[in-house]
């Protein structure tokens, strides 16, 4: 079963692992394994994305997947309202590659990039009957590590910042089911530093990364956020007003 959104369909703390792969300018980067489920945090890069796929593939949305993606939608953008951040629209475009991206994703049970420039990710491995508060609340709660007062790329915190991200416009959401079996083309992910990530592999290899019926959704934003240039993340991560 698989989902996508489309314009016209408008729009907790638990322990998972955190993959942390390629970061843009001076941030680090790290790839640590440590339980289920598979989190990947923020990544950005500009310039405007080129598609991987033919964007006139089309799927059939379930509506109660489509409600479900809606209030990704709301959510982010009850939460972007706390922190002066303007609400996200959602983009056919970034939907599209979105759902094929995580339909890829679902298939291969872990988590890779897209590599899709100018777009922002957060993507997560989640149980099947997860809701769409708990998906964002997830990336959100992350805003309790964040340090305002020392504002740039912070350890454990790209989620939150992508979520809030003051420039960000557009949003596109796509999300997938684990299949019993699952193509291992893949199973070499690289991590940031051009390595092969084996502890990932290993985890790939047993089972552990992804069970069957997890939920991967795929959320791509457009501007990315994330910037590490000077400045940015103290123009864009403003503190809550309540």
């Amino acid at each position: 079963m698989s989902c996508r959104l489309l314009r016209r369909v408008h729009s907790a703390h638990s322990s998972f692992s955190i993959e942390s792969r390629r970061r843009h300018g001076a941030a680090p980067s790290s790839c640590q394994i440590s339980a289920r489920y598979v989190c990947v945090c923020a990544r950005q890069v500009r310039a405007r994305p080129v598609p991987f796929y033919p964007l006139d593939a089309k799927m059939t949305v379930p509506d109660d997947e489509k409600e479900f993606i809606d209030q990704i939608l709301v959510e982010h953008n009850t939460r972007r309202q706390r922190h002066s951040a303007p609400s996200l629209e959602y983009n056919d475009e970034l939907s599209e590659m979105a759902q094929q991206w995580a339909d890829k994703l679902a298939k291969q049970a872990h988590i890779s990039f897209s590599e899709l420039s100018g777009v922002g990710e957060n993507i997560t491995f989640f149980p099947p009957d997860i809701d769409a508060e708990s998906v964002v609340e997830h990336w959100y709660q992350e805003h309790e590590k964040y340090e305002y007062e020392t504002p740039g790329w912070q350890t454990g915190t790209n989620y939150f910042t992508q979520v809030i991200w003051r420039s960000t416009k557009e949003i596109g959401v796509g999300c997938a089911y684990v299949r019993k079996t699952h193509e291992s083309d893949e199973d070499n992910t690289s991590c940031s530093n051009g390595s092969v990530c084996k502890s990932m592999t290993s985890l790939i290899s047993n089972g552990k990364l992804a069970s069957e019926g997890d939920k991967v959704i795929v959320a791509f934003y457009r501007p990315a956020g994330n910037n590490n240039r000077s400045g940015q993340f103290a123009a864009n991560v403003l503190k809550p007003i309540h």
